[in-house]
């Protein structure tokens, strides 16, 4: 399909848990550093107009890339600041130790804020601090306590004692610790001050003395500024884990909306802020930061402008010559720019407050708001910047309502769409565009253009394909070749809902679509396929494709490195037929070794071309052989056929190395066979497995019609001297899948050969 070309970036590692994580874009690292190498040179410009990963920024500096870094959030902001700095952990436990030294009357302040969290272990009795609290929602009290003897080992979750709700009373005059909190706002208009009293109710007394009570001590304390800045770093990710939006302690649950769950963890603040430090030191190096219109040096580094884009363009300063635009793009957090605007004003003042008051005044952010504020973005810079600009946008976490906005609001910018690329099993969507001043194309129905999409795409695949793969192919084919607006004059709003009511209508036809793997009436649950079979040239599905890539891939190089074949991989089978870590991992699975503690796999030896080619001769030779004992007339060589003496086709038995079987399973034009049989290694036994598990046409396709035979046991019932034509058949039955209901499949165990 059209707009499909562009490969998907896989990344190097796993994603970086950043301060705040759990409300940021995720982005694998090496994704930006990938795109960047592959279109402009190191030293050169780029610019992120959102701001919404501070990833993006370090790792475009950090791999000598200059980046103007447009940042609206007073708290993300601060988060670049502090991991461009590249403090270590022994600069924030110095920070913590100061903290730690501060007086609140006769006792230390540590101390003080410790005993908040004081408790028994219920095995030897020894006074402890908890590590947290299990509340359920509405209750005046937690209903157990988390800890971690270090005395006698225990640990757990244990029920409150008279101790805990004693610890539990220092926490006096709740009222005036909450109207503290709600002062320091500053807030005069009902509307902002109602959204700031709600957010507020999300902490509970104890944790919001304890941030109160920090805040205060740091403010009138003689500390270090070097310490003190560190120390805000810390109270930002307390103040985080002070509210109620936490299901357990270890999770990263990724709230978007202000709602405590039924039942909640409250965390013990000071452990909170001693654990922090692992994730504020976690920047490799130093990286150069200024503040626009400084700029870094030409080696790389990051300019950060504290605003909104419309105030940054058209650039004041003419040495910033921006060469392509890398972001992620993010998506409605109603919980995240609320706190934000929240804990800006408890930690530098009102004024760090008002570029986020309106996160306070705006309760609701449905697909429309987010598209029209993601288009006022988008048609600055297309204005602004000079055309023929490539637009690198990450799409984390992405959804249908997600992708439907952020692709309409680009139309509606102007900007010129060039492809995407997903990957299955992931939920990142990596989309590009160019700015310039391109006419609309043509308006074409909706309604015929996403069914032209769904067709194409599932012809090509040849297999059932989750929703959101199909979602965003016809996003990618609308944007490529027609138009989301009926005309100049029609607003995103009205082209959104017109767009997500035709998507919707198109998967409620049952005469075109049926589903797979689910019973839900939710068109995002299950696979697709189409209800009138394609015709295809080469009936072979995709998951079929991957592997003989991989098998084409082992035999250029026997021993591979596994990233190394994701990115071949990628390039590949580019846009939306990537595929998943899981499947490439069971390819590799069935035909390789893993060596010892590394990502290198090596062929084994006897899935050498030769070695196979061996087998598949030798399994055609026995069972022309067997036919011949069996009193058949066998003839043919793939297929072998075994006619009867009244020349009818008993058996038709077909020979592969690998475990792609659908060009034998859709072939046009099967034989007659009574019985049909796939002749293979056993070594393919998990991977076919996989593969009809997530095919269900396919697997529905093999069943009661398909017989598997594996080398293995084929050779074992050439041996057998009773071997009669009811015997065989008996005995060849018993080696094939074992089928349960049409969705679930037991594969036979997997053998060498």
């Amino acid at each position: 399909m059209n707009g499909l070309a562009h490969p998907f970036i896989v990344g190097t590692g796993e994603t970086k848990i950043l301060p705040l994580s759990r409300y940021l874009p995720s982005i694998a690292p090496g994704t930006i550093s990938s795109w960047l190498a592959r279109e402009i040179p190191p030293g050169e410009w780029v610019i992120d107009p959102f701001g919404a990963s501070p990833l993006v920024a370090l790792e475009a500096a950090q791999n000598g890339y200059r980046i103007l870094t447009v940042v609206n959030n007073p708290v993300t902001a601060y988060i670049i600041k502090i991991l461009a700095g590249g403090y270590e952990f022994a600069d924030f436990q110095t920070a913590l130790a100061e903290l730690s030294l501060i007086r609140r009357g006769d006792e230390r302040l540590e101390t003080h804020l410790q005993s908040l969290y004081k408790t028994r272990c219920a095995s030897c009795g020894q006074s402890i601090y908890a590590d947290g609290y299990v509340w359920r929602r509405g209750e005046k009290t937690p209903v157990s306590r988390l800890y971690q003897c270090p005395h006698c080992g225990d640990e757990g979750e244990r029920p409150i004692t008279t101790e805990d709700a004693e610890a539990l009373s220092l926490v006096s005059n709740d009222q005036l610790h909450r109207a503290r909190a709600l002062g320091l706002l500053r807030l005069t208009d009902e509307i902002s001050r109602e959204s700031a009293v709600e957010a507020l109710q999300t902490y509970l007394p104890r944790p919001l003395y304890f941030l109160i009570t920090l805040l205060n001590r740091i403010e009138t304390s003689a500390i270090s500024e070097k310490s003190r800045n560190l120390l805000l770093a810390l109270i930002i990710s307390a103040c985080d884990e002070g509210n109620n939006l936490w299901q357990s302690l270890t999770s990263r649950n990724r709230p978007r909306v202000i709602t405590t769950p039924t039942q909640h963890c409250e965390h013990n603040l000071w452990k909170s802020l001693e654990n922090s430090i692992r994730l504020w030191s976690n920047a490799p190096h130093t990286v150069p930061l200024t503040i626009y219109p400084a700029t870094p040096p030409k080696s790389g580094g990051i300019c950060l402008f504290p605003g909104r884009i419309k105030n940054l363009l058209p650039l004041a300063n003419d040495e910033i010559k921006p060469n392509a635009i890398i972001t992620a793009i993010p998506r409605p957090n109603q919980a995240f720019w609320t706190f934000s605007a929240i804990w800006s004003a408890w930690l530098w003042g009102h004024e760090a407050l008002i570029p986020m008051k309106s996160a306070l005044e705006r309760r609701r952010y449905d697909g429309t708001w987010h598209t029209n504020a993601v288009s006022q973005v988008l048609r600055v810079l297309n204005k602004e910047l000079p055309p023929g600009l490539k637009l690198f946008g990450i799409l984390a976490e992405h959804d249908p309502v997600f992708l439907n906005s952020v692709f309409v609001a680009a139309e509606a910018s102007g900007l010129l769409f060039t492809g995407l690329a997903t990957r299955q099993g992931q939920d990142t969507t990596q989309a590009h565009w160019i700015t310039g001043k391109y006419t609309r194309r043509k308006y074409t129905s909706h309604s015929k253009v996403i069914r032209e999409a769904i067709e194409q795409f599932l012809s090509y695949c040849f297999e059932p394909m989750p929703y959101l793969q199909l979602h965003a192919a016809c996003l990618a084919y609308i944007s490529t070749d027609y138009s989301f607006f009926v005309d100049t004059e029609e607003s995103p709003d009205d082209a959104l809902k017109r767009l997500q009511v035709n998507i919707e209508q198109i998967f409620g036809d049952a005469q075109f679509l049926r589903k797979f793997h689910s019973q839900s009436k939710e068109i995002e649950s299950g696979l697709w396929w189409l209800q009138q079979e394609p015709v295809a040239t080469q009936p072979i599905t995709l998951s079929d494709r991957t592997e003989k890539q991989i098998i084409e891939q082992l035999f250029l190089s026997p021993s591979i490195h596994v990233p190394e074949l994701e990115q071949t991989l990628c390039s590949l089978m580019p846009g939306l037929l990537t595929p998943s870590a899981e499947f490439i991992h069971a390819c590799l699975e069935s035909y390789c070794e893993q060596q010892p503690a590394s990502n290198h796999w090596t062929l084994r030896p006897q899935e050498t071309q030769q070695s196979r080619q061996t087998d598949l001769d030798t399994s055609r030779l026995l069972l022309s052989d067997v036919g011949k004992r069996l009193g058949f007339h066998p003839h043919g060589e793939n297929p072998l056929l075994w006619q009867s003496e009244d020349g009818l086709v008993e058996y038709s038995y077909h020979f592969t190395a690998t475990s792609i079987i659908s060009p034998i399973i859709f072939n046009p034009s099967p034989t007659t066979a009574k019985h049909n049989v796939i002749v293979l290694p056993g070594s393919r036994s998990k991977l076919l497995a996989l593969k009809l598990q997530q095919d269900a046409r396919l697997a529905e396709a093999v069943k009661d019609r398909w017989l598997f035979l594996k080398f293995r046991h084929l050779r074992q019932l050439a041996k057998r001297s009773d071997l009669n034509q009811q015997l065989w058949n008996t005995l060849l039955s018993k080696d094939p899948p074992l089928w349960g209901d049409s969705t679930q499949i037991k594969m036979f165990p997997e053998e060498e050969s």
